[in-house]
């Protein structure tokens, strides 16, 4: 079974990129993404954004597309790109997109557009490195509750996959996740594995890169061995 916590859209996304080996899937987020209201206008310089999120929060503010973009991970940019903007990835962390703009920082401001709940202190940092770098909180996270699905599934027998992308989820799940069922927890970087402290799971990985293609070829490893395992002897 694979139990996915992030916001609806991007679990049924996550869940389609996958082939289907006969797992079941479980949609429950643990936190929602809510806009906030536009602030104010942003007339030249650089959009900086960590997160797809940032960048449908964004969008829907009506931020100018003749604004140069650059973000963390190319997943990042292509939600950029898809979105209107001239879009590049400066990396796949935020301390790989720091040391890449102070390296060859771009002409004029930077305004890095990120939720409530962010780490990495990319405008911060950037300004300690001599750049003209602010941020704006864009989305609030409210946190939800496990559903009860979610928690039935937790407490069978059926192994369950739990791929987890932020240190704040990481944490939210930490807090809530009461597991009797086989749990694979899969991490999308060093920083989110610190995170988790569930009791009892039967494996905790952290993916090979910190990036939506890492976490996909990591989630297919997984349902290849797990599904193997699981399926009755006879059938192919």
């Amino acid at each position: 079974m694979l139990l996915l916590t992030r916001p609806r859209a991007a679990s049924e996304a996550l869940a389609r990129r996958l082939p289907q080996m006969g797992q079941r899937v479980v949609i429950a987020p643990v936190m929602d993404i809510v806009p906030r209201e536009p602030g104010p206008p942003v007339v030249g310089g650089t959009l900086v954004f960590s997160s797809a999120n940032g960048v449908a929060a964004a969008a829907g503010q009506g931020l100018s597309r003749a604004l140069p973009v650059v973000t963390v991970g190319e997943a990042t940019a292509r939600a950029a790109r898809a979105a209107g903007w001239q879009a590049r990835c400066a990396g796949p962390t935020a301390d790989a997109l720091v040391a890449a703009l102070v390296a060859d920082p771009p002409a004029g401001p930077l305004l890095h557009l990120h939720g409530a709940h962010a780490r990495g202190e990319v405008a911060a940092r950037l300004r300690q490195a001599g750049i003209d770098a602010r941020d704006r909180v864009i989305y609030d996270q409210p946190e939800r509750p496990l559903t009860a699905e979610a928690r039935a599934a937790l407490a069978g027998a059926e192994p369950v996959i739990l791929p987890i992308f932020s240190p704040r989820s990481a944490a939210l799940l930490s807090r809530d996740v009461k597991a009797l069922a086989p749990l694979h927890v899969i991490a999308l970087s060093p920083a989110v594995a610190e995170e988790v402290h569930v009791p009892d799971i039967s494996s905790l990985q952290t993916c090979d890169n910190p990036t939506r293609d890492g976490m996909d070829a990591a989630l297919k490893a997984a349902l290849r061995r797990l599904c193997r395992v699981e399926r009755p002897e006879g059938r192919h």
